[in-house]
């Protein structure tokens, strides 16, 4: 689907579908929908624990007392959790997008074994209550929302007729509501979000109710989302330094190019004089390295400071920053 007719979706408030040979309109959540879904869930798991269904910290200790998993496993896992956290906040104060690709690729290795680690867990402990009760609601929500008409008025189903379905018929169902939804993903909604139709309308509103002509409690959340993205990517592209070509319709590009105009800008204009076009020590007496000509240039650091960064660049660690050490050897060695 073109990220045009899903911005149309979007502001339709439902996505036309075929399911069981009939035309049907999938209605998107609203808030209501999503408090209503939370109900049933918490029906179920009173009604799986009261047939005795194991909860998920039942089949955990399960797991330990029969050696399958042990908290060394689970110290792992949260290991990898506190680093991935720790990685991120790293990744906010970073400069230049060297940088941040370097720590993107940290982050995304830690997430990695992160979530095989969870997912094996997953695996042995089975179902539960608690899995069960998630697939139930989940089951009597996708029913509920398939209507006839545009304006919801008519399910699809009756009550009786949601009875009398077959498990196949419900798998399709299930099939049909996943298919629809998939194409409506974060990464789809950023894109979305950023096509040039969409930014023309949003640089208008600085309010959801004027935008979309209705109060907040009766907007899907696909539209408060796509609004929420528009309205900071909005904020992103009209800075004083315009964002790369490249950037303007790529959303990770994009939000890595700002973090690092941002933070540059910051430690520019608590340098001394404040001029952000011509800083080369970054900060009272600091100097950030590890920058490439890439780097400067996109963050709008004039090519006249290329040859001090070039010259400083040669005393940085690791890290990115400057050894103090490395300079006192080498006027040692001159």
């Amino acid at each position: 689907m073109s990220l045009s007719n899903l911005i149309k979706e979007i502001f339709a408030g439902f996505s036309e579908v075929n399911v069981l040979e009939r035309k049907a309109y999938l209605k998107h959540d609203i808030f209501y929908d999503i408090s209503q879904e939370n109900n049933k869930y918490d029906y179920y798991l009173d009604y799986y624990k009261k047939r005795g269904v194991a909860s998920e910290k039942e089949r955990e200790d399960l797991l330990y007392s029969s050696g399958v998993w042990s908290e060394k496993e689970d110290l792992e896992i949260n290991k990898l959790k506190i680093q991935i956290e720790g990685a991120s906040k790293v990744k906010k104060n970073l400069i230049y997008q060297s940088q941040i690709d370097k720590q993107n690729s940290i982050i995304k290795e830690f997430e990695d074994k992160c979530e095989n680690l969870e997912s094996q867990k997953r695996e042995l402990i089975g179902r539960t209550r608690e899995s069960l009760a998630r697939a139930k609601s989940n089951e009597e929500y996708i029913l509920n929302i398939f209507f006839k008409d545009k304006k919801f008025t008519e399910p699809l189903f009756s009550k009786d007729e949601s009875l009398e379905l077959e498990e196949r018929d419900l798998f399709s169902l299930i099939n049909v509501y996943n298919f629809a939804f998939d194409k409506f993903s974060p990464e789809q909604l950023k894109k979305a979000s950023l096509e040039n139709f969409f930014q023309s309308l949003i640089a208008f509103s600085e309010n959801p109710f004027y935008f979309y002509g209705k109060p907040v409690s009766e907007l899907t959340y696909f539209q408060l989302q796509i609004y929420a993205l528009g309205r900071n990517y909005h904020h992103m592209l009209t800075q004083e330094t315009e964002p790369p070509e490249d950037a303007k319709n790529d959303p990770d590009l994009l939000e890595n190019w700002f973090q690092s105009y941002s933070n540059t800008r910051s430690l520019a204009e608590k340098s001394e004089g404040g001029d952000f076009s011509n800083k080369t020590v970054l900060g009272s007496g600091h100097f950030v390295g590890g920058a490439t000509p890439e780097d400067l240039e996109k963050v709008g650091i004039k090519d006249g400071t290329s040859d001090f960064f070039s010259e400083m660049s040669q005393y940085t660690d690791e890290s990115g920053q400057v050894n103090i050490a490395k300079i006192i050897a080498s006027q040692d060695q001159k």
